[in-house]
């Protein structure tokens, strides 16, 4: 019932249906493609790339880091950002790498299930494994890992790119 322009920032490569709704005046897009994928469907929008925060931009000491997390010995580390309805088993890949990487995961909010799941692993080893539901400090983490393996969401894509980082698109 609001008169207020309402504006939206698709922070992904694609307009996935989620994002559409009629009641947006302008969408900010990351691409030409997608301005092209909504002006089909007669929405306007703006090509102005994916906003990531500006603590990505700021230059940051990676083995610093990760002695802030603990990390004192020479072994790479793996930055784990799963979702829970993910086809990949993170645990059992986890399983696999602990001994041989240390281990950051976040799971998010929302993934009790496989939170509880990482915590058992984390508590077996209780060595070289960071366990997180949620974090603010994602340019850190990002910045102190040798790899990150997550889904192909355009705002960690558009991130893990910035900090340079290599990244393994699962799910």
């Amino acid at each position: 019932k609001f008169k207020t322009p309402i504006y939206a920032v698709i922070t992904d490569f694609h307009a996935h249906p989620i994002w559409l709704t009629k009641n947006v005046k302008t969408f900010f897009v990351a691409s030409e493609d997608v301005q092209k994928e909504l002006a089909k469907k007669g929405m306007n929008s703006i090509v102005s790339g994916i906003p990531i925060h500006p603590k990505f931009f700021q230059k940051k000491d990676a083995d610093e880091l990760r002695k802030k997390l603990g990390f004192e010995n020479s072994l790479p580390v793996a930055l784990f950002m799963p979702t829970a309805k993910g086809k990949v088993r993170v645990n059992e890949a986890i399983e696999k790498l602990i001994g041989k990487m240390n281990i950051i995961a976040i799971t998010g909010k929302n993934s009790r299930k496989l939170f509880s799941r990482l915590a058992e692993i984390k508590e077996k080893t209780r060595q070289r494994f960071i366990l997180y539901k949620f974090t603010e400090n994602i340019d850190e983490l990002m910045t102190a890992a040798d790899v990150i393996i997550t889904k192909a969401g355009g705002l960690t894509v558009s991130e893990a790119l910035c900090a340079q980082k290599p990244f393994v698109a699962i799910n």
